[in-house]
């Protein structure tokens, strides 16, 4: 059963500071739990809607706007004791994977790339867009693959949101008029880029996503070191060094692949959304991990004021096919490394009590 903490008395919300923290956390008497923190500064900002629900000031969005939005890769974590004996066996296990010393060496070499505002920010062009003076509301649609889309006509009300995020196979040409045509963010991991790009690159999927006067953010999901040797490869123009992708040249699929267009999330912040909001009975399954729109979606929750989510599964999902491109009926298929049933119940719930909108059907 999916239920929300109750609420304790917040002493004050504040910005944590820049070094790859998450923007909000909050200070309580007596309690200095990061996982607490974390936990009631999210819960703050899904009751914190620009209409409907408020319980934070709104002076502070102009704080998170200025601070880091999500937890953010920028530099190597500084490893604590304690944060080592919290973690289970299998957590353990992928933490040294990607932390190991001989992956040291990647991850350094990729990090030191995102040395920019635009790496450290997730809406580092905000102040210069739509909205030049606070407060305002930051409105993003995101936007999965599910053919609960096809024959939708919500293009348009996806391109009217001040950002719009897409995930995996993100095809919009031929389906603007249900999909939209912009995208703002486009999260990844190395693994299903190019699962994407392979898959689908018949139906009209390529990147770079950007429509002309604007520029796709693109944001990687580590699933593993060849995450970091790929962004790599990419920002400096150069071919992958090692590893079963050796040698192959991803920045060509990139229009100007310039460091400012790229963001990584931090695994400790995936490790969060994991453990806060899908712990799921395949737990201990080696393979199990959030899907690539659940991670999307989440960290929306996290840095927008309202979020909309379309193409996202609904209980009634089986009237539709798996993808809204989908060239002929296909059942929707369910895979063992994701919990997508567990998925759907969230985003019931978050509907259910305002602190997102999710589009159904109807």
């Amino acid at each position: 059963m999916l239920t929300f903490t109750p609420r304790v008395e917040l002493k004050s919300c504040i910005v944590w500071g820049r070094n790859d923290l998450l923007s909000l956390s909050v200070e309580q008497d007596g309690d200095s739990s990061l996982s607490l923190k974390l936990l009631l500064c999210l819960e703050m900002i899904l009751f914190s809607g620009c209409s409907g629900f408020s319980i934070i000031d709104r002076s502070l969005l102009s704080a998170r706007r200025s601070a880091t939005d999500v937890k953010l890769s920028r530099s190597m974590p500084t490893i604590e004791p304690a944060f080592l004996t919290s973690l289970s066996r299998r957590e353990a296990s992928l933490f040294f994977t990607l932390y190991a010393k001989q992956n040291t060496l990647y991850l350094r070499e990729a990090l030191v790339l995102l040395n920019y505002t635009a790496n450290r920010h997730m809406f580092s062009d905000w102040h210069h867009m739509t909205y030049p003076s606070l407060p305002a509301c930051i409105r993003c649609a995101v936007v999965g693959s599910g053919g609960i889309l096809n024959g939708s006509n919500m293009g348009m009300e996806i391109d009217n949101h001040t950002y719009v995020f897409r995930v995996n196979g993100a095809i919009t040409r031929g389906h603007e008029v249900d999909v939209g045509k912009r995208t703002s963010f486009y999260f990844s991991s190395m693994n299903t880029m190019k699962n994407s790009l392979r898959s689908y690159w018949h139906l009209g999927f390529e990147l770079p996503l950007s429509e002309a006067g604007s520029t796709t953010r693109y944001v990687f999901i580590p699933d593993h070191v060849c995450d970091y040797v790929m962004l790599r490869a990419v920002i400096t123009n150069s071919p992958i060094l090692s590893g079963p992708d050796r040698s192959d040249s991803p920045s060509d699929v990139f229009d100007d692949p310039v460091p400012e267009k790229f963001k990584m999330l931090h695994p400790d912040f995936l490790l969060y959304l994991r453990n806060r909001f899908l712990k799921t009975v395949h737990w201990n399954d080696p393979f199990y991990r959030p899907s690539t729109g659940a991670v999307m979606l989440l960290t929306a929750l996290h840095t927008c004021d309202q979020v909309d989510a379309y193409g996202f599964m609904t209980p009634d999902y089986a009237r539709f096919s798996d993808h809204y491109y989908d060239q002929s009926r296909k059942k929707v298929f369910f895979v063992k490394n994701h919990d997508l049933r567990l998925e759907m119940k969230l985003w019931g719930l978050l509907d259910q009590v305002g602190a997102m909108r999710l589009y159904r059907r109807l």
